[in-house]
């Protein structure tokens, strides 16, 4: 299981799906966690008991749920196969809660299913526990189906930036993003400037590329078109601040601060928006 400081970022954004609880033992750290909603049903803690009441449909649906989750909590591999199954269960709500507790176990061989559930699952409370869990299986498979929905331009607004916010953490190392290159073209403010986050982020030692790519002017015009009040928008601020350093030339800097060609329209932009906002 992969421990990240912005954990509570990633459950911030999967807790909008449905209630549930937090993480104990530095992870859930909110009463009753999932276990004790298993205690409290008369439920032994253990990968076979829980799993069949996972399994059993004639079941309260809040109480599967529960199921899944409290099998995510236990980090048991033994349990990977029920929660994939469950991932094509009838209800919704055990289909968000198998996909999250998958992500919490962060078995790899889950990874085609939870693609296929980001995908193509029917709802969206899913697709969203789907698109965080293949965050945390961080292969370079679960990260092309993260690219794979954010680059779909048929995709639901709200499944792609999610898709978006969670590759803009798996920004170590190049991880092949270049399937997000049309998304700077996106109509989308909040889409279109994730996009150039992540490709500015992805090649920023490559500044012929950049040029290229027009990263620079897509996050410009993304902070044109996006609302100041989005989180989107202070985190395309601050990435533009970076990428302005680098690429913002002015007349009589030194010659390896100059790159070719220098797009005077993009600096006179940024001028225009930054004199707009300072005012």
């Amino acid at each position: 299981m992969r421990k990240l400081p912005q954990i509570v970022f990633l459950l911030c954004l999967s807790m909008a799906l449905l209630p549930r609880a937090g993480w104990a033992n530095s992870r859930w750290d909110v009463a009753p966690t999932p276990l004790m909603r298993m205690g409290e049903a008369g439920i032994a803690a253990t990968v076979g008991d829980i799993s069949q009441v996972l399994a059993d449909t004639k079941r309260d649906e809040q109480l599967r749920y529960w199921a899944a989750m409290a099998l995510g909590q236990l980090e048991d591999d033994r349990a990977v196969p029920f929660l994939i199954q469950a991932l094509t269960d009838n209800s919704a709500t055990v289909r968000a809660g198998s996909a999250m507790a998958l992500g919490f176990i962060g078995s790899v061989s889950a990874t085609d299913s939870l693609c296929a559930t980001a995908v193509s699952d029917d709802n969206m409370a899913p697709r969203r526990s789907a698109v965080t869990a293949l965050y945390f299986l961080v292969n370079a498979e679960s990260t092309k189906c993260l690219v794979r929905v954010a680059a779909d331009e048929h995709e639901l607004q709200e499944v792609r930036i999610a898709s978006l916010s969670l590759l803009s953490e798996q920004l170590l190392e190049r991880r092949g993003f270049e399937a997000l290159i049309p998304a700077l073209d996106d109509p989308d403010a909040d889409i279109k400037g994730l996009s150039a986050i992540i490709l500015s982020s992805e090649y920023a030692n490559e500044p012929a590329l950049l040029e290229s790519l027009s990263v620079t002017q897509s996050l410009v015009e993304a902070i044109l078109g996006a609302s100041s009040h989005s989180w989107v928008y202070v985190r395309m601020v601050e990435r533009l601040e970076d990428v302005a350093a680098r690429e913002f030339v002015l007349d009589g800097e030194d010659d390896h601060l100059y790159y070719e060609p220098v797009r005077t329209a993009i600096n006179l932009r940024i001028e225009q928006w930054a004199g707009e906002e300072l005012k």
